[in-house]
């Protein structure tokens, strides 16, 4: 389920960055490395949530004991009682700079005061009682750079427990609207969520013949398993979404009474909605949206099963699920949200066709944008609209909103997503040249590797070669490491795309892509860029395909988590069926299946077990073959097994 634990991502991914920078040359590398997963909680939390929290921990070096508050950390009695060594008190400066040392030492609790701008006995004490609780020597002594981390660690606390308190409100007002309304109460239930595993079960049968049902009957008793609250409420979430794909709706609802948070149970409905249009069951998904009490997240759900229905064909479904949006929407007091709502609404109406009421609707959305007071709240809504028009090909639009647009973190995206769409109709030089206005080496790599595919669909190959090397150059001018690996992974998935399209595949071009991909140090982001290189090869025919193969489940194994192990191969093999080669996706199912039946952990289990669950529906629905991979695909189970 998207975006859950967002708090709980921004907390404590602040505190690793400050953990593992203990001792570090460069502090700051690991704080970076965290924005991977930090980035992510943007869409839920302010955007000066996450930058505090980062700031926090690059500025932070040393290593905290765990609480800011270090009221509980005894004093050192045989401390001589003496003050400290500071400059001169007359200066204004170390004046305002002691001020400003006890304001803070005030705030988390360990001095009582006054603030006189005086070190005295009292001050040093609580100063050494500071240092002391985040592992410094504890010599009293005040300077800048003590007080800026103290007055940061402050701010960082204060932000945390303001979304706390947010957090709290928002979990009342769900429960109170879940209760309120005859549809959902009955949801809110004390005793499914206090359920233990059933110790003496035996799910082998299961693993040697598995079904949807076995797989979701125990990856429900592995969630009973797991003692925290938002890990087993996740683990639940994801079971939800593969019961209701599965078409168990009465297991679902089962499911969504063990969750114990009510703002998750508001998002469960809108996945068993989800789930339904996937099935093309449009009437059903729109009327499982109508029971969500809270209007925002009833909002997000019509568009969501819009965009499905659109990918289904099912054009009466989308314009029956657009009305029911756009009805929900108050266009004199919209936000940036609502507007994104729209947008993805009027996509999904050009997506089956109704390319008029697409238009129109595009065109109120972006109105509404413009209405919008508040510029940084504009600029994200404008950002929305651009991004639509340069995905339906509406280009021209597209650059003159993003004329308009005055933040360079919001033009971004729009640069970006205008170039592809230009790359894709064909119009590569005037890619190249917007993007050449992307100054962020990271995104401009992105851009180039998009933009070289749109080359070599035209046939200029030659100069689809001439920009992968120049994205590669930006590649490796990139500091992020996660970012550097991510834009590898890209362009080494574009060799492998435009290897595999050429009329005479270019064995050259897929050694480079492997060669890039070796490089990659994220372990997961190796992994699915090895196996992407492989279907490509095996799409050539150049008959490398069961070395690539051999090499990916070797990247594979390289994995330190079975459980992420299984979830990606469960998810490429719902991939390779989707592509027509049942063969390859058994393959791949039965040995994720094979690593989750090793798994101990209870909330690695459970996830496994509900993705190869929706992975096995998928394989059930397409009737894919379950077979030995034959000719050029072979590398044999037995092969691949014994690594």
């Amino acid at each position: 389920m998207p975006d859950k634990n967002c708090e709980h991502r921004l907390r404590y991914g602040a505190i690793q960055s400050i953990w593992q920078s203990s001792g570090s040359v460069n502090p700051g590398d690991n704080a970076r490395d965290n924005i991977g997963e930090l980035n992510m909680c943007t869409k839920r939390w302010s955007r000066v949530a996450v930058f505090t929290a980062l700031l926090f921990s690059a500025l932070w070096t040393w290593q905290p004991s765990g609480s800011l508050a270090a009221a509980t950390i005894p004093e050192d009695i045989d401390e001589p009682t003496v003050s400290a060594p500071v400059a001169n008190p007359v200066d204004d400066f170390t004046l305002l700079l002691i001020k400003r040392m006890q304001k803070a030492l005030i705030t988390i609790g360990i001095f009582a005061g006054p603030v006189n701008g005086i070190a005295d006995d009292e001050t040093t004490r609580a100063v050494r009682q500071y240092q002391r609780s985040t592992r410094q020597t504890p010599t009293g002594i005040i300077d800048e750079k003590l007080v800026i981390h103290l007055e940061t660690a402050v701010s960082v606390s204060n932000l945390l427990d303001t979304l706390s308190l947010a957090r709290q409100a928002h979990t009342k007002e769900a429960r109170e609207a879940l209760l309120a309304n005859p549809a959902t109460k009955d949801l809110i239930t004390e005793g499914l969520s206090d359920e233990v595993a059933n110790p003496v079960r035996d799910p082998s049968a299961c693993f040697t013949e598995p079904t949807v049902r076995c797989l979701l009957d125990e990856a429900v008793e592995s969630a009973k398993a797991i003692t925290r609250d938002d890990m087993r409420n996740w683990a639940f979430g994801d079971i939800l979404v593969a019961q209701a794909r599965a078409g168990l709706s009465a297991d679902a609802r089962d499911t969504m009474r063990r969750i114990s948070d009510p703002r998750m149970i508001m998002v469960a409905l809108g996945e068993i909605a989800e789930a339904r249009a996937r099935a093309g069951q449009a009437e059903s998904a729109i009327a499982a949206v109508d029971v969500i009490p809270d209007m925002a997240t009833r909002s997000e759900a019509y568009a969501n099963i819009a965009n499905t229905l659109a990918s289904a064909g099912l054009k009466q479904g989308v314009i029956s699920a657009v009305a029911k949006l756009r009805d929900q929407v108050d266009l004199d007091n919209i936000d940036a949200k609502a507007v994104a709502q729209l947008t993805r609404a009027s996509a999904a109406l050009f997506q089956c066709g109704n390319t008029e009421d697409g238009v129109a609707l595009l065109e109120e959305a972006e109105s509404a944008a413009n209405s919008i007071a508040d510029i940084n709240n504009r600029d994200t809504a404008l950002r929305h609209v651009a991004d639509t028009n340069a995905g339906i090909g509406r280009i021209d639009q597209a650059i003159t909103i993003l004329n308009t647009i005055e933040s360079p973190s919001e033009r971004m995206p729009v640069l970006m997503s205008t170039a592809r769409a230009q790359a894709q109709k064909g119009d590569p030089d005037a890619a190249l040249e917007l993007a050449s206005s992307i100054e962020a080496v990271r995104y401009r790599a992105l851009v180039l590797a998009s933009i070289a595919e749109g080359q070599a669909q035209i046939g200029n190959l030659q100069a689809a070669q001439i920009t992968l090397e120049n994205a590669t150059a930006d590649m490796e001018a990139i500091d992020l490491p996660y970012a550097k690996d991510f834009a590898t992974s890209r362009i080494a998935m574009a060799y492998a795309r435009i290897a595999s399209d050429m009329d005479q595949p270019s064995p050259a071009m897929f050694d480079q892509a492997t060669s890039l991909t070796d490089g990659i140090k994220d372990n997961k982001t190796r992994a699915y860029a090895a196996w992407n290189i492989s279907f490509y090869n095996q799409q050539s025919g150049v008959g490398e395909a069961a070395e690539t193969r051999a090499h990916a489940y070797a990247v594979t194994n390289e994995i330190p988590s079975p459980g992420g192990q299984a979830w990606l191969l469960a998810e490429l093999a719902e991939k390779r069926t989707t592509d027509g080669h049942g063969e390859w996706a058994w393959e791949m199912f039965d040995r994720a299946l094979g690593i989750t039946e090793s798994i101990k952990n209870a909330w690695g289990r459970a996830r496994a077990l509900s993705r190869l669950s929706q992975t096995l529906v998928r394989l059930v629905e397409t009737k894919a073959v379950h077979g030995p991979i034959t000719s050029n695909e072979a590398t044999s189970k037995e092969a691949t097994s014994s690594e």
